[in-house]
């Protein structure tokens, strides 16, 4: 994944003379640092080095790099290998000058198109400059590094099944191969993604490349024939004198994965980055170990002044964009970055009092009432339900989190069947039982079937098996998502198996009512199935007949065997993003639909449904609630949680949650520190009022006009507890 940044958002003006209060957020995308190390472009976005957000600049891309003149911003993109372009920004306007089509970029210099088993060279201003292979006859490039000076080329060919582990030097201008580098021990190896495994020293005397350690042996290895499963690569970093053709120098230690060793490029003549570590080049030594606090890297790039590394971390509670100085291994900045809640699920409280969030790292609840964050729970948030005003109760694959509010997090349930790993997976609404995909034996045969477990004595308390003879059972020919499962009380569970809906009843282990989806359905599917007295509904993908593919959901009956009430064109549930939600009287049905959110009044029927429009937005919604008494619509909009009235339609609050931040730092070659900070919150209106933590302050500015106004400029007058309180009222 490459680092991106998302757009700045901001409370709605009301006014063109009122200050509007900005939230500086920066996520996760491609980066690239300006020539005079003051700018770093992250996802499109202009930053200080200082970590002030400038403004959005351009697209973002799947990588950017600047011309060496520091005028003109490279951003390359291809969504596919016939769709590769290269767009030319002005710098530092973001004016769009052209776009390059059939190209791809290789660095501030050179341009790339491919030429049949060529790869013809280019320089910014498209004169031709010259060609080499991309394939030989045994091998494709793996990946290349133009020397210095512009005038060799270096191919790596990477180790491996169809590779043959050499390096190739052509000269550019005429494409003659001028040496061809092999270790008769082990190949060199392939890139890890985030740079190439070669790369030049400055006077283009040196190569260092990443390859196969012909030495390492798994520990404990007695010698015999190892299988390719057995087998576990190791690479060292090769320091090789290529006129010569030699390799003077191989430094072991560079981990074991199949991805290999970055070369992130030299930092002086003498010390060059791999593989997250500083390696000085004469005598092979690590003089800095930085793969700690570049521990889940995913992208980086070095400034040109190498002094600074600019790095995504992805570690403990939270991503960051980070700026790492070289010669010490610490955190210097980070670049705010605020939590995705609400990515997987949202859930009110049955009386209302709190509402919880979902995202990456556990549910943060928030009191309905102050719009006050109550806390960061680490626990399972695929899926969460409330099980009393108090309890909040997490899902994820086999476990089943608890947490009382302003307490600590305990596991309520967890379900473990060895060699079997299963997305299919529901806990009841009273949260005291739970049914999922498990292999069982009946007859003494082992079967794919469901099991349902009572979740306070742990216990087995019905199977349905999938080769049983009895006909009320099921045959499980596809197994259900974990969004295929649905309860509609605490004995009875509704699962999409083979294009059928079924009903299961828990009590009696049999299959009360079977409804076979219609035939415009698509066989691939997600499905949401919730209560309603006697309805349930399916959100499921139709066939498309002309066009793309839409969701369509189906309102059923019991005793019915046909859908009762169908509305098209709704968002295409996910396995984490279910786009229906329930008022908890089940009067109301909240559907989300191209950026916006339906809610329907279903209290006498569904075919009199009453339609109401809540809001719209361009980034779309990852998951919708309705409160109790269906009055205000929680949503995830792009990196916020909203609340909006169901009645007027108007946005009500947005928040923003930025979690507790991890630096880690190099104390020294053997030690290191972490340091947190709490997780900082803001609750703006579109009035421009806010309410926040102290630590949160610091990522808040006010728009005037063209003006970017520091945030202590308008605290007095703009941070008002009352007026966040009176917009989360009905």
């Amino acid at each position: 994944m490459l680092l991106s940044c998302a757009a700045t958002v901001q409370a709605a003006p009301v006014a063109s003379e009122v200050p509007v209060p900005v939230v500086q957020e920066c996520l996760s995308g491609a980066a690239a640092i300006s020539p005079d190390n003051r700018f770093a472009v992250i996802g499109g976005q202009l930053w200080t080095m200082r970590g002030e957000k400038v403004r959005d600049l351009v697209p973002d891309a799947d990588a950017f790099t600047f011309a060496a003149s520091g005028k003109l911003l490279l951003a390359s993109s291809h969504d596919d290998e016939d769709d590769a372009r290269v767009a030319v920004y002005d710098f530092p306007s973001g004016r769009l000058k052209r776009v390059l089509k059939g190209f791809r970029l290789a660095d501030g210099a050179h341009l790339l198109r491919p030429s049949g088993n060529f790869l013809r060279v280019f320089d910014l201003n498209l004169r031709a400059l010259g060609r080499f292979p991309a394939q030989t006859k045994n091998s494709e490039f793996s990946t290349f590094d133009f020397s210095p000076d512009g005038r060799l080329v270096v191919v790596a060919h990477g180790a491996g099944r169809d590779n043959d582990g050499t390096l190739r030097i052509y000269e550019v201008k005429s494409g003659r191969l001028r040496r061809t580098l092999r270790d008769p021990r082990g190949g060199f190896g392939q890139a890890d993604g985030l740079h190439g495994p070669v790369a030049w020293s400055p006077d283009g005397n040196i190569l260092v490349a990443g390859g196969e350690d012909p030495d390492w042996q798994i520990p404990g290895d007695d010698g015999g024939p190892k299988t390719e499963a057995f087998y576990a690569h190791s690479y060292a970093l090769k320091i090789l004198d290529w006129q010569r053709g030699k390799i003077v120098r191989v430094v072991k230690g560079f981990g074991s994965n199949e991805g290999g060793v970055s070369v992130s490029g030299f930092l002086d003549a003498h010390r060059v980055l791999a593989d997250k570590k500083v390696v000085d080049v004469p005598t092979g030594k690590v003089v800095s170990d930085l793969s700690q606090v570049l521990s889940a890297t995913e992208h980086l790039a070095v400034s040109p002044d190498k002094r600074t590394i600019l790095t995504n971390y992805n570690g403990g509670p939270g991503v960051y964009t980070s700026l790492v100085d070289v010669a010490s291994g610490k955190v210097r900045l980070s670049f705010p970055r605020p939590s995705m809640a609400g990515k997987r699920s949202l859930a009110w409280s049955p009386d209302g009092h709190f509402l919880a969030a979902g995202d990456e790292d556990g549910a943060l609840v928030f009191d309905a009432h102050t719009a006050r964050l109550v806390g960061h729970a680490a626990m399972g948030a695929e899926r969460l339900f409330w099980r009393d005003n108090t309890h909040l109760r997490g899902e994820r694959i086999g476990i089943v989190d608890e947490w009382r509010v302003g307490e600590s997090v305990e596991t309520a349930f967890e379900w473990r069947q060895p060699g079997t790993f299963t997305y299919s997976f529901s806990t009841s609404p009273q949260g005291t039982r739970a049914v999922t995909q498990a292999t069982i034996s009946t007859n003494g045969k082992r079967d794919e079937g469901l099991q349902v477990f009572d979740l306070t004595s742990k216990t087995v308390v019905a199977q349905f098996a999938a080769s049983t003879p009895d006909p009320g059972n099921p045959r499980f020919r596809q197994a259900p998502d974990a969004n295929a499962i649905k309860w509609l009380d605490e004995d009875r569970f509704v699962a999409v198996l083979d294009r059928v809906v079924e009903t299961f009843d828990v009590a009696s282990q049999t299959v009360s009512a079977r409804f076979p989806l219609p035939d415009d359905i698509a066989s691939g599917f997600v499905c949401a199935s919730l209560p309603l007295k006697k309805w349930f509904l399916v959100a499921a993908t139709s066939k498309p007949k002309n066009g793309a593919a839409h969701s369509v959901v189906l309102l059923y009956r019991d005793g019915e065997t046909i859908p009762f009430w169908r509305q098209e064109q709704l968002d295409t549930p996910t396995s984490w993003s279910n786009p229906l939600a329930w008022s908890s009287d089940r009067r109301f049905l909240a559907a989300s639909r191209n950026g916006s959110v339906l809610v329907f009044d279903l209290e006498h029927s569904a075919q009199n449904a009453r339609e109401v429009k809540v809001g719209r937005t361009s980034s779309g919604f990852g998951g919708i609630a309705l409160s109790p008494d269906g009055r205000l619509l929680a949503a995830r909009v792009g990196t916020s949680t909203q609340v909006w009235s169901v009645s007027t339609g108007e946005l009500r609050l947005s928040w923003k949650v930025f979690p507790a931040t991890l630096a880690i730092s190099q104390l020294d070659q053997k030690g290191w520190e972490a340091a947190y900070a709490p997780a900082a919150w803001l609750a703006l209106t579109p009035q421009g009022f806010y309410d926040g933590s102290a630590n949160a302050e610091q990522w808040l500015r006010w728009r005037s006009g063209n003006a970017l106004l520091p945030v202590g400029s308008l605290i007095k007058e703009r941070r008002s507890t009352e007026k966040i309180i009176a917009a989360l009222r009905p």
